[in-house]
Formats: C-alpha cells, structure tokens, sequence
C-alpha cells in the first residue's frame, strides 16, 4: 500500500491528522526558533511525513530524535515572528504537537500502552487519547495468558547523560562515558560517537544562528544578545570539536573588547573564507578603509605641496589594506568607489624631477610610482616635451616595477603587468647602475614576440 492509501486508512481509523482552532498558539522570536526550535521541529516533520508509510519507524524517530530534545514550547501551534527589520510581522508557522503525534504512530503501529502514555502529556488530544484508553482495554482483553517470565538477566547499569546534554555539557558527557568504559563494553563507541556528533551539530547551529545576525555587529546590544550566548551554549564542547568558525566567534569576542582596526581586518580577512553570512566583516573593513581614504585625499587636495608626501603614504598604506581585503572578497561598487577617490588627486609635474633624483625608502617608491602613474594618465602628458615625455616613461616603468616587486609578484609577473608593458615598450636604454631584476624585466617585455 502507497504513503496516500495508508494516510486514508489512518484517517478513517480517526488517527490522521488531529490539529484544529482549539489547539493552543505560542508566538517565538525568530533568532529563538533557530537557535532553539529550527532542528527538532525539522525532526518532528521528518517523522509525520514517515508516519504515512511506516508509522513504526516515524514513531521510532521521534524517540530518538524528537522528545529527547524538546524546547521549552511544545504541543503548540508555533508562530514564527521576526525581530529584525519587519518586528512582530509573521515569518512562517509550525504545528508542533511531538506527544500527540507519537500518540498517533503508536496507534497506527498496534502499541496502545505507548499511545495512552504519550497521549497523557498532549493537553489537546482528549479524544485521541480515549480512542487509545479503549484501543488498549481490548488489546488486554484480547491477550492469552502468558508463561511466567524467565528469570531476569542481570544487565550493566545504564549510563544516564541527560542531565550532562540538557545543560550542553559534552565535555562531561564525555567524561562520564570514559569513567564508565568498562562497564559500557562494546557500546562505548558507539555511545561517545552519538555524543560527539550532537555537540559538533549544536555548535554548527550555534555558530551559523550567529552568523545570519553579524550584519547587525555594530549595534550596541550586539555582544549582549548574540555573541556572548553563542560562546556561552558552546563553552562545554571539547577542544577538538570547535571548528574555525567558533574560534573566529571567541576572537571576535576578544576585539570586542579594545575594537583595533587592524584586528578587525584580520578577522574580516579570516571571515572572508566561511559562508557568505560572514562575508559582511569583509565588506564593513572595506567600507571603513574607503572611509578613512576619503578623509587623507580631502586633506591631500587641500594641503601644500610640502605636506603631501606624508598624506600619499598614508593614503597608499590604507589603499594596500583595502587591496588585500579586497583579494579576499571583492565588491564592484567599492573598487571602482576606490577609483573614483583615485581620480580627484592632484597631479604633479614635478614627480618627474623627484624621480629622476631617486626614491629613499620603501614608501617613497610606492607613493612615487602611484604619483607618475597619475601623470601618465593626465591630459598633462602631452603637454610636456619629447624628452620628459620619454623620461616619464622610463620612470614610471621603474618604480611600478620596484612597487610590484613591493607587493612580492616575482619577474615574469611584473613583465606581464599591462602598464609595465606599456611604458617600457619604446624604452631602449636604462640607467647604467639599475637593479637587475628591475633589468631582467625590461629585458622581457622588450624581447620579440
């Protein structure tokens, strides 16, 4: 018989589908239904479908999977409300009714004891559970008389863990089952492998409740109500079974406390390689550091030449930052808001005698080569003579070549650079005392293709 012949059957029998006006209505936070309701509910309706088809194993589920493990909220009607943007609007609703449905599986499965026991604890299921009284009176009364038991087996002592697991302790769980290992015997594997994998579970819903909340991150009850109870509900779970995902929670944690911004690049770069919930760090650095160059480039097109070269450093130490976290996960619209901060600098006609005299330090080639870069692009470069025209080249060619290297690209990948090719293309001749890497690529880019 199909999954639909045996639901009619049900339903003609009064054991199908029991939920009505009268059954009682419980509204639930949506951050509570998915940290607290989402996975078992989920269980609860894996197990009625079943009961279409083999009500016995439907009911065997909701033993396992389902009672064991009840929220606070149950045999109710559950109204999921968000909390976010659309407060109190409703999100989706569930009829969670775990002890009348096992009332119904135990029916359908020929076992009235367990459906008169599992009834009792359903408030709304008064006359499924006199069905079960009456089911259960002629069972008895049908029943032969049984030979005496056989003499009881001694059996070892059961280890209870529902004290260690209704308080989220599976480091104790853990440890109570290797006290016992060997009165356990053959079941201790097992029973420390069931143990395990309910806490890595729990700390993947933990961990994932808290992610689809951290766009929320600066908002001052954030810590409060989202971080510190997901730290909190995993603090008991054995080393071995935190995943990066935890470890990045408890660091977050940690800059929470002294909010560096370096710290919190890291972390946006960390966070850059888990699911797309933590990928908004990523973009809030980013948008910090468009925020902070907005700030150097105003101050730069209003400063004095003589206090520009201390604002470009600044500003190509943030633009390096925003590049990195960009690598790692990159958004069109703050890369080409990057490019437009990029184009109100000032260009400077006299980056070319500078880079003609030579760079000192680090920072000055950097900031050297992004100052002959914008000359290059400008509507100044025609104006200059044939000879600056052919030195702006050579230069720029130069110190973009010493910045890439700056950046760690090796050789074959500077040659390879659009500009680089650009400008050392109708360069014949370098400076005699060049270093040879910077030699070697002009030598690539210049061989016959």
């Amino acid at each position: 018989m199909g999954a639909q012949g045996s639901l009619a059957v049900l339903i003609l029998l009064g054991l199908g589908p029991a939920a009505g006006a009268q059954d009682p209505e419980e509204k639930i936070k949506d951050t509570d239904y998915d940290s607290d309701y989402a996975a078992v509910v989920k269980a609860y309706e894996a197990a009625e479908r079943r009961m279409g088809s083999d009500a016995a194993d439907a009911l065997r589920r909701l033993e396992e999977q389902v009672l064991p493990a009840l929220p606070r909220i149950h045999e109710a009607r559950l109204l999921v409300v968000y909390t976010g943007i659309n407060k109190g609007a409703e999100r989706e609703r569930h009829d969670f009714f775990p002890y009348r449905l096992a009332g119904r599986c135990a029916l359908a499965a020929d076992l009235p004891e367990k459906a008169v026991e599992y009834l009792k604890k359903s408030p709304s299921s008064g006359e499924l559970l006199a069905k079960a009284e009456r089911a259960l009176a002629e069972k008895q009364k049908r029943a032969a008389p049984q030979p005496p038991p056989p003499p009881p087996v001694l059996q070892k002592p059961r280890i209870d863990l529902a004290p260690f697991l209704a308080r989220r302790d599976y480091e104790g769980a853990l440890k109570e089952l290797e006290a016992n290992r060997d009165r356990l015997g053959n079941d201790y594997a097992g029973r420390m492998a069931e143990v395990r994998n309910e806490a890595s579970n729990h700390v993947a819903r933990q961990t994932a409740a808290l992610a689809a909340v951290l766009p929320r991150l600066l908002e001052s009850e954030f810590f409060k109500e989202h971080l510190e109870p997901c730290l909190k509900e995993c603090s008991r779970v054995p080393a071995d079974l935190e995943t990066q995902e935890l470890r990045w929670a408890k660091k977050l944690a940690e800059w929470f406390k002294k909010r560096d911004p370096e710290e919190f690049e890291r972390l946006a770069l960390q966070a850059a390689r888990f699911d797309e919930n933590y990928h908004t760090i990523c973009r809030q650095a980013q948008e910090n550091r468009i925020s902070e160059m907005e700030q150097v480039v105003t101050r730069i097109v209003q400063s004095t030449k003589a206090k520009r070269p201390s604002l470009m450093t600044q500003l190509d130490t943030a633009e390096r930052a925003f590049q990195a976290l960009s690598a790692a996960r990159p958004y069109k619209e703050l890369n080409d808001a990057l490019a437009a901060l990029k184009g109100r600098l000032p260009v400077d006609v006299e980056a070319l005698d500078r880079a003609r005299a030579g760079a000192g330090t680090i920072k000055d080639i950097r900031v050297m080569a992004g100052e002959l870069e914008r000359l290059w692009t400008s509507n100044i470069r025609e104006k200059l003579s044939i000879q600056d025209r052919g030195d702006l080249a050579l230069y720029l060619g130069i110190y973009r070549s010493m910045a890439l290297f700056l950046d760690g690209k090796r050789i074959e990948e500077v040659a390879a650079d659009l500009r680089v090719n650009e400008v050392f293309s109708p360069v014949e001749n370098l400076p005699a005392d060049l270093s040879p890497k910077v030699t070697r690529v002009h030598g690539l880019v210049r061989k016959p293709r």
